[in-house]
């Protein structure tokens, strides 16, 4: 069964996760369900495109954007982004004015994007005012035009990303990420900042100059050098670093030839941090004989991250450093497959998806939040084309969680499927949790197979038709892998994700928290089932005290008198101990720190507490029922405590049996208790109903009567028992006794319980169809039901016994 895991999180999480969604698709979140109706008012972000609001007016756009705007007036935005075009219905250039102002200067928004589509008759658009925000993190303008005057300057102390494009004015920044411009045109950028000392990046068409001040930098830089096609050709040299000492550079396999050409530019450079990837473009020949000056005299650290270990050009660039580098002290080489030392296994994620789309938009995010949070994070866009699938299988099966990303085009790749049938193998021997995102897509297409998803997994399969045993593996990944959203997403064991989310979300981060937490209503169902629990299984939790930092005084059970809460019978504060204080608190300098001991119950605790003396280990729980410590939790041993002992009854295994139909065993339960509604029972309870027998409308009815007294319910069971070639009795106590005492062979058994437990069930159908929809059957056509349902229960058991199966069969229709 599914589970809506997303409305089941706070509103403040659910918030965060909208802000991420342009607030056109926020806004239709409104749909499902009551609690989702206003919530994307509480987003606390606005991101329009001019193509969204085609259909308004401007009178309605701006009445939009300034009911939102009021509406967050109490609470700080994070994120405005508008892509405006003044030629379609998106308000006016003074609405957007006075919108800015009000992000920037009341709300103290954080991120800020604006997109001027048709900025060519507007010479000062923005108020200044957002150049001098204080609280702007990131700033994204495009074509945007920003006032002349030449004292004008930036004054954005929280800035981390600014990203200019179009950008008219002069330029004096310290990061500056370069666009390529559709034309074709050439454009470039001059920097000239002879006060800038560290973290600078460039690209290729960016003309730096005048940087005498650089001490550190930090280099991202494609050199897209393609010689095949012509004859002569002059490479610009680059600029000289005479001060720097520090560098952190990303160079790709085709460019590595420039490398020691670059490092020549930096003679006095002191340590080096290399950003290695493979690239798909074909590689130069490697020419790594050169050894610039700073090898030879000053380079003491290396540090080469995303190395691929197998690749002939990362183990040439490690040997190149270890061969020529005449001082180096340290160099340390990170591989691309992260070992087990530096993160630990469970920190692994495995991404797995499909389209560029996906890596360009919403996985992008996904990756740099993981990343951001020192989680692994691996996905097959890094694989080298070609390479065999079983590069990818290791990486599955060293991960700890698997993020497969499900879209329309998932299917059109057998490689995914590949991947899916690997991640259920891990999943199902319960080494792997696998988390299904359904990106723009239902689970329900993926899991009957239709739509768009559908048809290309159909064209997939004709495509590979000669290979039935890998298509039957991709179908049977396809509809389990959905399937287990909300039942074994993490599973409940230590460590796993979901305790991890429990504890850290639910008990706010310690699990002593669980007897002081209650139940609420946003929280789920499965949760509130616990947090009541808590007086049941306070007894078996037991805490052994060992530096008491971590257990409370009041609600832990670390005395023999349970919950001191309760047992003091006093609030905290009368005793002038807070609610939350820990054992430990209460020890200090070797001795109890407690108020003199007013009643027989505190006296009591200060004599126990005579027993104890703190260590240095930690705190830990144990698990006892009556007195007897359990290292392992059982589920018998539980079931019996709670359910304390039962007398035995005779008729347990006439009602109870293996291989019986189960809404049979459970209707035959109730009528052994005398449970289920009969006529004189109703009576009994002050209901006026009729208290004929439904059957045979001659003598009151009840329990005994309706198995088998009655006329109509005797005639179907003697039917039955010709069939099983016993004696039929009429009376309930005496057939009860009958199916309790026979001695038969096993299979005979078995179908003789069966037989009868299905004719007291379909005698009980009929007798409501006649109560309730006013229907008639005969005898014979209630035979006919219960024969067609004992057949398909005897054959049920034909691929785990197939003689029994064969017996019950034979034994059946022997007489038919």
């Amino acid at each position: 069964m599914g589970y809506d895991r997303i409305s089941a999180l706070p509103d403040c999480l659910r918030t965060q996760i909208l802000l991420w969604l342009p607030t056109r698709d926020s806004i239709k979140t409104s749909v499902l369900s009551t609690r989702w109706r206003n919530l994307w008012l509480d987003v606390p972000g606005l991101d329009l495109h001019s193509n969204d609001l085609d259909s308004f007016s401007k009178a309605a756009t701006n009445n939009f954007g300034n009911s939102f705007l009021k509406f967050n007036r109490q609470t700080r935005l994070q994120k405005f982004k508008i892509n405006y075009d003044n030629y379609k219905s998106f308000g006016n250039s003074s609405q957007i004015r006075e919108w800015l102002v009000t992000a920037v200067d009341h709300l103290g928004v954080q991120h800020l994007d604006f997109k001027d589509q048709n900025a060519t008759c507007y010479s000062c658009f923005l108020p200044v005012n957002i150049y001098q925000s204080k609280t702007l993190v990131s700033l994204k303008l495009q074509r945007v035009v920003v006032p002349k005057n030449p004292e004008f300057v930036f004054s954005l102390p929280c800035l981390k990303i600014m990203h200019l494009k179009k950008f008219v004015t002069t330029l004096k920044i310290f990061y500056l990420t370069f666009h390529p411009v559709r034309s074709g045109n050439d454009d470039s950028v001059e920097i000239d900042a002879p006060r800038l000392i560290k973290y600078m990046s460039f690209s290729d068409r960016i003309v730096v100059k005048n940087l005498n001040s650089l001490l550190k930098i930090d280099i991202d830089t494609d050199f897209n050098i393609k010689i095949g096609g012509f004859k002569s050709f002059i490479i610009i040299p680059f600029p000289k670093f005479y001060n720097l000492a520090h560098i952190q550079a990303a160079f790709s396999s085709s460019s590595l030839s420039l490398l020691s050409v670059f490092l020549e530019s930096c003679s006095n450079l002191k340590s080096l941090i290399l950003d290695f990837s493979v690239s798909t473009e074909p590689e130069q020949k490697m020419d790594l004989t050169k050894v610039p000056q700073c090898l030879i005299s000053t380079l003491e650290r290396v540090e080469i991250n995303k190395l691929n270990m197998w690749e002939g050009p990362g183990m040439k660039l490690a040997t190149y450093f270890i061969m020529n580098s005449a001082v180096l002290k340290k160099i340390k080489v990170v591989p691309m497959t992260v070992s087990g030392e530096e993160v630990p296994p469970q920190h692994q994620v495995f991404i797995n998806y499909r389209g560029d789309e996906l890596r360009k938009s919403f996985l992008g995010f996904v990756v740099k939040a993981m990343r951001e949070a020192k989680i692994n994070v691996f996905t097959d866009e890094v694989e080298v084309k070609g390479r065999d699938l079983q590069n990818l299988f290791r990486r599955i099966e060293e991960s700890r969680v698997a993020v497969v990303i499900l879209s329309e085009r998932y299917t059109e790749s057998s490689w995914c499927l590949d991947e899916l049938v690997k991640m259920k193998e891990q999943m199902d021997q319960d080494k792997l949790v696998v988390i299904p995102i359904f990106y723009r897509l239902g689970a329900t297409n993926c899991k009957r197979l239709v739509g768009t998803f559908g048809d290309n997994f159909r064209n997939l399969e004709r495509e590979y038709r000669s290979e039935p045993e890998r298509i039957k593996k991709w179908k049977e990944a396809l509809i389990s892998i959905p399937q287990k959203v909300g039942l074994t997403l993490a599973g409940h064991r230590p460590g796993s994700v979901w305790v991890q989310w429990f504890k850290e979300v639910i008990l706010k981060g310690s699990v002593h928290n669980f007897w002081t937490t209650k139940p609420k209503q946003s929280f789920s169902w499965f949760v509130n089932k616990l947090l009541k629990l808590k007086d049941t299984i306070f007894p078996l939790v037991k805490l052994r005290i060992q530096n008491g930092e971590s257990a409370l005084f009041w609600f832990d059970n670390w005395t023999p008198f349970g919950s001191l809460s309760d047992h003091l019978s006093n609030s905290p504060s009368r005793l002038g101990i807070p609610p939350h204080a820990t054992v430990s608190s209460l020890f200090r300098n070797g001795s109890w720190h407690l108020p003199p001991a007013r009643t027989e119950t505190q006296v009591q605790l200060q004599a126990y507490l005579m027993t104890i003396t703190l260590t240095e280990d930690q705190d830990y729980y144990e698990w006892e029922i009556n007195g007897q410590v359990s290292e392992r939790f059982k589920t018998g041993e539980l079931y019996a405590y709670l359910c304390a002992e039962r007398a035995d009854v005779q008729w347990s295994k006439a009602v109870w049996f293996s291989g019986g139909i189960p809404r049979h065993n459970f209707h035959t339960w109730l009528s052994v208790l005398d449970r289920i509604p009969t006529r004189d029972r109703l009576i009994s309870w002050g209901i006026n109903v009729d208290a004929n027998c439904l059957l045979c409308n001659s003598m009151p009815e009840s329990r005994n009567h309706l198995f088998f007294s009655c006329s109509f319910s005797f005639q179907l069971w003697s039917k039955v028992a010709s069939r099983l070639e016993i004696q039929p009795q009429r009376g309930w106590e005496d057939t009860l006794n009958q199916m309790t005492a026979l001695h038969l062979q096993k299979s005979h058994r078995l179908l003789v319980q069966t037989a009868w437990q299905a004719t007291a069930y379909w005698l009980w159908n009929e007798r409501n169809a006649r109560l309730h929809s006013n229907t008639f059957r005969s005898v014979d056509s209630i035979f006919k039901l219960l024969d067609r349902q004992l057949i398909n229960k005897v054959q049920s058991f034909r691929e785990l016994n197939p003689r029994r199966s064969s017996q019950m069969m034979q034994r059946w229709i022997r007489f038919a």
